[in-house]
């Protein structure tokens, strides 16, 4: 008897390419030496990346999507820092794609290559702040290796399921690269959408295109792309680069029918409120907690919201149990109020019920939580945000609330969730909506230094800190998490002070005009309050203090600067010097006007005691490369303020 096994005509290509995944050859190609750069061409430069190249070749497995993608790198080294980039390491998630291979090639300058598979390799669960995802690393270790090594590498997955998510690629690395190049397989009657941004904002680069007998490839290719310099205060490569992101518009299954993928925004978060419909089901147990919780409460829904928001905030542990789509849809809100943990979305989905029953309506809302570049929604798919939190409606306002953050009070955000385009998800569709920002009064700290000084320039005294806004966080989360030790560092650190240390350091909280207020104080020991010049010692506030901007090192500057925060720092020190020391002469009262900001100095003298009051404040976060003459000139004026020293005349 004949047994005829059918099949499909688009399942063949993916049967083909699994075929020629296990039955490979060696995928790389041959060497010529005389091309490659040498430490010369560039010098105080690690490496230099010779290809950088991603293919994705979409295909169909019955109905559904797959992709096969090969990201293939190849970088000479020419440093002895350069020297650990024979390391490798890739991740894939267990559920949503398969690692196929892995090659690995080291070609040093003498001697044969070495070559490495996947089975040289570890495979271990991906270590993160939650407790288990589905994503997996693949990492291989090797000895340092020569300068002027060839690191070639192949590493080959298959998507099992790319309609939901967007593909992107950098022009882009740390290293100059001569070659980059992203080529995407369209199946004949599919379309692909893709969109390319800069800083992600919308950049024309229109691909070539290649066209076949089943389809056609959409290919965009650059050459000698000078490396993403580090510079401090710098936005990432992926933040500062080109970017391409391709995603999958329209396919046509075996039988002929065609799918169609979210064509918008609003039908994108359509899908998301489907796929997080029922998590957020009130039960008898929530319904008699928010009674509990609100039975004193005044029927301020403002008051209501921020007593719920402060009970998930403290309750609810963050722990992360994500696996496959678990990555964006929430447990049930019954699950997590019951074992009282879990990851931003399920907080959310629990203030979320929390509130309905109290009669007051919320969103979710999704977001890249960033260090101070936010990140657009470019196309719609999965995989574009990192974050989850609330939108809730009080009459006219949309308060935009954290829960997953411990420390930062209701009505305010952290600095990561500002400025960002949030994604809100409705029954009637998905809406962009920015996140509101903080000004440089939001975000405050006051400096109190009093010390006494000795004779033989040693000081004692007290510090004083009070923080509002961003600092307040920051400064609240020692509270619960620092150590005593540590906690003397935090007090040192958080003043600015150059030097010494600080004991007895203590924390205390509450509130001024409805906003969190944290303050520390310390017991500070300096070795030594200013410098001896002959008969004279030099007092300036750049010897006690930071000075604002002291980071940012170089004299130019190839990309933006970029602050998480706005800020204001309202600083005093008073100093009691001994007898016999006579003041002879006070810097003037300065100031520095700046679109910037604004930065203002003065010294006086009271009795036996000197005081120095300033108050710097930055008022905008992102300065362009262009821009960064007029940032640094901003903070060399104010270096040279804070430098310039009363002179007190000893005995």
């Amino acid at each position: 008897m004949t047994i005829k096994v059918f099949v499909p005509r688009r399942s063949l290509a993916v049967l083909a390419l699994i075929l020629l995944a296990q039955c490979r050859t060696a995928p790389f190609e041959a060497l010529d030496r005389s091309t490659l750069p040498r430490p010369d061409d560039h010098p105080d430069i690690d490496a230099v990346v010779l290809l950088d190249e991603e293919v994705i070749e979409f295909a169909l497995d019955g109905e559904t999507p797959v992709a096969t993608q090969t990201d293939r790198k190849r970088m000479v080294v020419l440093t002895e820092d350069g020297q650990n980039l024979g390391d490798f390491g890739t991740s894939y998630s267990a559920t949503f794609s398969k690692l196929m291979s892995v090659d690995v090639r080291i070609t040093p300058p003498e001697g044969e290559p070495k070559d490495y598979t996947l089975e040289d390799m570890r495979d271990y669960p991906a270590i993160h702040n939650g407790l288990y995802d589905d994503l997996r690393v693949v990492v291989l270790d090797v000895p340092a290796v020569p300068i002027g090594t060839v690191v070639e590498t192949v590493a080959v997955r298959r998507s099992l399921n790319p309609s939901y998510f967007t593909s992107r690629f950098v022009f882009g690395s740390r290293y100059p690269v001569r070659r980059a190049s992203f080529r995407v397989f369209e199946p004949a009657g599919w379309k692909l959408g893709h969109r390319a941004s800069r800083a992600w904002a919308p950049i024309e680069q229109p691909p070539r295109e290649e066209v076949t007998g089943d389809g056609r490839w959409l290919i965009w290719e650059q050459e000698d792309i000078a490396r993403t310099k580090p510079e401090e205060y710098a936005p990432g490569v992926w933040d500062r680069e080109p970017v391409v992101s391709v995603r999958i518009d329209r396919w046509v299954d075996d039988g002929g029918a065609e799918k169609s993928n979210f064509d918008s925004i609003e039908s994108f978060g359509k899908f998301l409120h489907e796929l997080q419909s029922g998590t957020a089901e009130p039960t008898p147990e929530i319904r008699a907690q928010v009674k509990e919780i609100l039975a004193s409460a005044p029927k301020d829904p403002r008051v209501r919201a921020k007593m719920l928001y402060e009970w998930v905030q403290e309750n609810v542990r963050y722990v992360a149990v994500e696996v496959g789509m678990g990555g964006w849809r929430p447990y049930p809100a019954a699950e997590t109020f019951k074992t009282r943990h879990g990851d931003c979305k399920d907080k959310a989905t629990l203030l979320k019920t929390m509130l309905a029953v109290d009669g007051i309506e919320s969103h979710l809302a999704s977001l890249y939580a960033h260090g101070g570049t936010p990140r657009k929604y470019m196309i719609p798919g999965l995989g574009q945000s990192n974050h989850a939190i609330l939108a809730i409606e009080l009459g006219d306002e949309l308060l935009i609330a954290d829960p997953t953050t411990r420390t930062v009070p209701f009505g305010e955000l952290p600095v990561s969730d500002q400025e960002a385009e949030l994604l809100l998800v409705k029954a009637t569709g998905g809406e962009l909506y920015p996140s509101p920002a903080s000004s440089a009064d939001d975000n405050e700290k006051k400096l109190r230094l009093t010390l006494t000084a000795s004779e033989d320039g040693a000081a004692k005294g007290q510090v004083t800190l009070e923080t509002t806004g961003a600092f307040a966080a920051s400064l609240r989360r020692n509270l619960i998490v620092t150590s005593e030790e540590d906690s003397k560092d935090a007090v040192k650190g958080w003043a600015w002070l150059r030097s010494g240390h600080v004991e007895n350091a203590k924390f205390d909280e509450g509130a001024r005009d409805g906003r969190l207020i944290v303050n520390a104080t310390g017991e500070v020991e300096l070795d030594e309050v200013g410098r001896d010049v002959a008969d004279a010692r030099l007092i300036s506030l750049a010897e006690l203090l930071y000075t604002p901007g002291r980071q940012l090192t170089s004299s130019e500057r190839v990309g933006p600067v970029v602050f998480d925060k706005r800020e204001r720092r309202d600083t005093e020190v008073k100093i009691v010097i001994p007898k016999g020391w006579t003041v002879s002469t006070l810097p003037e009262p300065e100031t520095v006007e700046s679109p910037f900001g604004r930065y203002s100095q003065s010294w006086r003298h009271e009795g036996d005691t000197l005081i120095a009051t300033s108050d710097y404040r930055l008022d905008e976060r992102v300065f362009e490369a262009e821009r960064y003459g007029e940032l640094d000139a901003f903070f060399d004026a104010i270096t040279a303020a804070r430098s310039r020293p009363v002179v007190v005349r000893l005995k």
